[in-house]
């Protein structure tokens, strides 16, 4: 059986999120709904999405923040925004900053069909080359995969945990490496 590419919502608008659904869904996609960024990153963890459709305006955890939290762990899950905003500062910034596409509201059925389906494309190109691993004598980590080992046993990690390790990676200095190393021991 061939597994349907998973694309998660974040919107706090239940209309919105189940008009995207409904959308998706007819189109072949699995969907997975979350409230807020905070729900959203939970849920990244929880259910691996192939992408994420994320709106902008947010209580708990908007969309700016979800954005630059999870481009601070991967960059490997395509975003694409579905917001309101039109500006053209806004669509600027958040491309910059890691969104892959812009989609405004009100949006066009088969154009947002399309935009998902180029952006899982352009993806898939980039997700076939070589995964992004670490690997030293006793850490091993494949960052899109979210998997990590340590001698050869694999352990789960939270959230934050995950930000913390993408931290230490990415941003090496000592006190990083020696926190990276406490939390890897206690597991």
């Amino acid at each position: 059986m061939i597994s349907r590419q998973r694309i998660l919502i974040i919107d706090d608008d239940p209309h919105i999120t189940r008009i995207l659904q409904v959308i998706l869904e007819e189109a072949g996609f699995e969907t997975i709904g979350a409230t807020d960024g905070k729900d959203g990153l939970e849920k990244v963890f929880a259910q691996r999405p192939d992408l994420v459709l994320l709106d902008i305006r947010m209580p708990v955890m908007d969309g700016n923040i979800f954005r630059q939290r999870l481009r601070e762990m991967t960059k490997t899950i395509p975003i694409i925004l579905v917001t309101a905003l039109t500006d053209p500062d806004s669509k600027a910034q958040n491309l910059e900053g890691g969104a892959d596409d812009y989609i405004t509201k009100p949006f066009e059925r088969r154009e947002l069909i399309a935009r998902v389906r180029a952006v899982l494309r352009r993806n898939a190109t980039l997700v076939s080359a070589p995964r992004a691993f670490y690997k030293d004598a006793q850490l091993r980590i494949d960052f899109p995969g979210y998997q990590i080992w340590v001698d050869s046993h694999a352990i789960e990690l939270t959230p934050k945990e995950w930000r913390v390790l993408a931290f230490a990676i990415f941003k090496p200095n000592a006190r990083a490496a020696t926190v990276l190393n406490r939390m890897c021991l206690s597991h």
